[in-house]
């Protein structure tokens, strides 16, 4: 009984997620409109934000950054191999004038 119960809430709490940004979502689309901007991008959005939109039917296109706004990262090391490799955090697109 308790596990249905929290099987629930689970589901409750993710509906809720799911309206959540849906409704971000279309709020940066109004605001875009409004400020006379053709589109909102997401960088890197996660499998399950992509998923959302998908389901959602928001009006989207996916674009796989190949020439334009592609991160990178230079490492050099002593080469003993000593050096454990960095971990890649964040990719995340900031943007700058």
């Amino acid at each position: 009984p308790s596990s249905r119960k929290e099987k629930g809430m689970k589901e409750e709490k993710q509906e809720r997620q799911v309206e959540s940004l849906i409704a971000v979502l279309q709020c940066a689309q109004a605001e875009a409109a409004e400020w006379q901007l053709d589109h909102v991008k997401l960088w890197e959005p996660t499998p399950w934000v992509q998923d959302v939109i998908i389901k959602s039917h928001i009006s989207h296109h996916i674009v796989e950054r190949e020439e334009d706004s592609v991160a990178s990262c230079l490492w050099l090391d002593d080469g003993s191999g000593q050096e454990a490799a960095p971990q890649w955090i964040n990719n995340e697109h900031y943007a700058w004038c």
